[in-house]
């Protein structure tokens, strides 16, 4: 009877340390999974840093655009101003009397 109860008590430690691998394995693979959870968290918020870098890029864009706009506009009202200016002055000049000759 002593020799079956040891050989069943061995049994079971087999078993036991055998289940133990299993667990010891598992308890790898989970922490292998949150490892990757807790990268994937980082990177989402890396992701939402740079998509909220890019709508602010986007903005200063935007606006860099309308005074590039505002700038033309000036500029274009300036051409006209220049333009009115030295037709006017042309005018002047056909109609004062010539001092040549």
């Amino acid at each position: 009877a002593k020799h079956s109860d040891l050989v069943r008590l061995q049994d079971d430690v087999q078993i036991k340390n055998s289940e133990v691998e299993s667990l010891t394995a598992e308890v790898l693979k989970l922490r292998g999974y949150k490892e990757k959870l807790e990268q994937a968290g980082d990177l989402k918020r890396l992701l939402a840093d740079k998509e909220s870098e890019s709508e602010k890029l986007l903005e200063q864009v935007v606006d860099l655009e309308q005074a590039v706009e505002a700038y033309k506009q000036q500029l274009d009202d300036k051409d006209r101003q220049t333009e009115g200016l030295r037709t006017k002055l042309a005018q002047a000049q056909k109609r004062r009397p010539s001092t040549e000759g």
